[in-house]
């Protein structure tokens, strides 16, 4: 029986709802961000159903200030993809 990743559950509340907070430790953040991008370009399907949309959709990562510099987020930003994007 395949593993299930740990950050699948991050992925998939990211792909429902378009946004994700994070917290962890900060020298695990890239380690996170390296996940969810991973997890991202191998999610074939949520790839067919974007394309069947006419849409592209960008990762964005930003992590908390000083007072929050435990927290990642991220978001999923949806772009049209069209001649001004040959």
């Amino acid at each position: 029986m395949p593993q299930v990743s740990m950050y699948a559950e991050a992925w998939n509340k990211l792909k429902t709802t378009k946004k994700c907070t994070i917290v962890a430790d900060v020298r695990f953040h890239a380690r996170i961000v390296k996940a969810i991008k991973k997890r991202k370009n191998e999610d074939t399907a949520y790839k067919f159903l974007c394309d069947e949309a006419g849409t592209v959709e960008r990762l964005e990562i930003s992590f908390g200030t000083a007072e929050k510099s435990k927290e990642i987020y991220f978001k999923l930003k949806k772009t049209r993809f069209g001649i001004g994007d040959l």
